[in-house]
């Protein structure tokens, strides 16, 4: 993990950045006011059916209807890992969400617990925590973001969890994003994402990780074999979308979007697109 001095500094540097770019403001189509919160998180706060009080913020696009991209991270980290890019906003809206026992969300039936614990049904509890930050968003943005078009980034530990979530409530999602997947919480990503693939409407599927990353190349390299296989038995549907990029040295989920800056976001919105059809 990046330490956490140098992650606040980049994170307030990316809200600057997109401050400096929100002087037009978004208007809702159905009131014409102008919700003058682009480039200005939005704080967003919920309760779970089984208790957890979940904290996330929700950076809106400039451009109506445009998709949610949604950040997940687990195991100690928090919404301050993740940069959210002046690109990246003028192509969608992106949701960043405390999952249960991590940041701020650590609430849980009035008691304070924390992901060390393991206490309140923390893995597949967090299920509730996505579908949580979807439903408050279309509450109180629905007429700006489209969540329609829904993509879950999945960074390290939260790789599998997406991928699950995803089988379980496919609803809305587009893209499946997995920076650095490997096996976490006892659970395989290799065959989490070979599941996808034999599922009726299986999502594209967009991974990248480095070489020197052992936690997630070997991973990798498998569900790529999975993969070409699968396409060797004929190219269709999700297929032909999914795409593996391992990258040189030994860098590790949002690190890439820090020390490749002139690749990320920039080739994970060019992906986006092309699973929307949209033109690059």
């Amino acid at each position: 993990m990046i330490h956490r001095a140098v992650i606040g500094a980049c994170m307030v540097t990316g809200v600057l950045l997109a401050a400096a770019a929100g002087c037009d403001a978004p208007e809702y189509a159905h009131t014409g006011e102008r919700e003058g919160r682009y480039g200005y998180p939005v704080e967003l706060r919920y309760e779970t059916p089984d208790g957890w009080t979940i904290h996330a913020t929700l950076s809106l696009s400039p451009r109506a209807r445009r998709p949610l991209l949604i950040d997940i991270h687990m195991l100690q980290a928090d919404r301050t890992y993740y940069p959210v890019r002046r690109e990246t906003l003028e192509f969608c809206s992106v949701l960043v969400i405390d999952m249960r026992g991590h940041g701020d969300s650590l609430s849980y039936r009035g008691q304070t617990r924390s992901w060390e614990t393991n206490e309140g049904n923390m893995y597949w509890g967090s299920f509730d925590d996505i579908r949580g930050g979807i439903r408050s968003v279309e509450k109180d943005h629905g007429a700006w973001v489209d969540t329609g078009k829904i993509f879950l980034e999945g960074n390290s530990y939260s790789c599998v969890l997406i991928l699950q979530y995803f089988l379980a409530h496919p609803e809305g999602v587009r893209g499946l994003i997995l920076m650095s997947p490997g096996d976490s919480y006892g659970q395989s990503v290799t065959q989490a994402y070979s599941t996808l693939l034999s599922s009726a409407s299986p999502a594209p599927v967009f991974q990248v990780c480095s070489t020197g990353d052992y936690y997630c190349n070997n991973p990798v390299a498998v569900m790529e074999n999975i993969w070409r296989t699968r396409m060797a038995a004929g190219a269709s549907g999700a297929l032909p979308l999914m795409k593996f990029v391992m990258e040189e040295g030994r860098v590790h989920g949002t690190h890439f979007l820090y020390t490749h800056r002139h690749r990320y976001p920039g080739t994970i919105i060019a992906w986006m697109k092309r699973v929307l059809g949209e033109p690059d």
